[in-house]
């Protein structure tokens, strides 16, 4: 509130949203703000473990959702996530709605895929061409592979990956 009013309110009243927009976070929108998110179709990336690790807060991915607001999912840098891992960027955002809100439903695991998907390429403004397997879209992908008898708990990261398909191309691993 340094100029008087939140900061989604102040970038609207400079018409800071007239252009293509991508915002980092979004951690603590108002009420009033979420709105302006939707109108101006304002691509909101969220990066669950950063805003953990930095202590930021758990922003309100579910309710932005729900209103409308194109949400993807990120990792941040480096400097404010150890790992850089999208799995776990997947399983964090789920937590983090769920404990946030006290509602075990928050943020089923469908959305929270779409947002690591096709809503992630809406965000950003790409989806006429990526964030889905179609005919004309460039697409990269990994192919793993899984016991489907295996009901013991397992870390994804231990899952043997069979190969991986970049841009059309594929690359087994040897």
């Amino acid at each position: 509130n340094l100029y008087g009013m939140p900061s989604i309110e102040m970038l609207e009243s400079i018409d800071f949203f007239d252009g293509p927009t991508i915002a980092a976070h979004v951690i603590w929108p108002t009420e009033q703000e979420i709105p302006i998110l939707v109108e101006r179709k304002v691509g909101v990336i969220h990066n669950p473990t950063s805003n953990m690790k930095l202590a930021s807060g758990i922003a309100p991915i579910a309710a932005m959702l729900d209103a409308g607001v194109r949400v993807g999912l990120g990792t941040d840098g480096a400097a404010s996530n150890n790992d850089l891992d999208m799995w776990e960027e997947m399983r964090l955002a789920a937590f983090l709605q769920k404990i946030g809100l006290m509602n075990p439903e928050a943020l089923p695991a469908t959305a929270v895929l779409r947002m690591a998907t096709s809503g992630g390429a809406e965000a950003i403004g790409l989806d006429n061409e990526i964030g889905s397997l179609e005919v004309g879209k460039r697409a990269d992908f990994a192919i793993l592979e899984r016991d489907p008898y295996e009901v013991a708990p397992i870390e994804l990261a231990d899952i043997p990956v069979w190969g991986t398909v970049l841009a059309g191309r594929v690359h087994p691993v040897e």
